[in-house]
């Protein structure tokens, strides 16, 4: 078997448990999307709850990629760059037509019916995503854009439960609105480009 297919199932699952949720899609659901059989999910996933583990790490992945992308742009202050990541994820929403959310945030939600070691790979996620906006928020506290008292985990802490919480709210409404309002609120009043 090709790691093509592994990463197909990964991809076609993503999409699925960003609209649906990770209950309500059944390995029978993501084999289909991918057009393979059934045996070749349990060639590379021993469960569902394991191809959970590696649908996080899927995710993750991607989210470096997009966030390093963005950081590289020497043009970009932090906080611009910290703007740019937002906006690109929102614009992949817009593409989505406000029907998916972030895989973490829809696993989160469901947190109380996931295995122990799916829920605390969630729990990590969302610490690694505060973890990736982390080093920007500290370049963006020396250059002015963010007073000195604040402390740096925290506003990355509360940069993603506020996103979170937004895209929650996009599914449900099926608008950009709540990302329009964190994007005004988080980069007018809070952080400040043009410091």
């Amino acid at each position: 078997m090709s790691q093509k297919t592994k990463v197909k199932l990964l991809d076609v699952g993503l999409d699925a448990v960003r609209r649906r949720g990770f209950a309500a899609v059944s390995i029978k659901d993501i084999v289909e999307a991918a057009g393979v059989p059934k045996g070749s999910f349990h060639y590379y996933f021993a469960s569902k709850d394991v191809y959970a583990l590696a649908l996080m790490d899927h995710f993750g992945r991607h989210m470096a990629d997009v966030a390093a992308a963005i950081a590289a742009d020497p043009q970009l202050s932090a906080v611009e760059q910290l703007r740019g990541f937002f906006r690109s994820y929102a614009a992949r929403m817009a593409e989505e037509d406000h029907a998916t959310g972030c895989l973490l945030g829809v696993m989160a939600a469901e947190a109380g019916d996931l295995a122990p070691p799916v829920r605390a790979r969630v729990e990590a996620g969302l610490a690694a995503f505060a973890g990736f906006l982390l080093p920007t928020i500290r370049e963006a506290q020396k250059a002015g854009a963010i007073a000195a008292e604040v402390e740096p985990e925290a506003l990355a802490r509360m940069l993603v439960n506020a996103w979170e919480g937004a895209l929650l709210r996009m599914k449900a409404e099926g608008s950009d609105a709540p990302l329009k309002d964190f994007e005004a609120v988080v980069f007018g009043p809070l952080l400040r480009s043009d410091a």
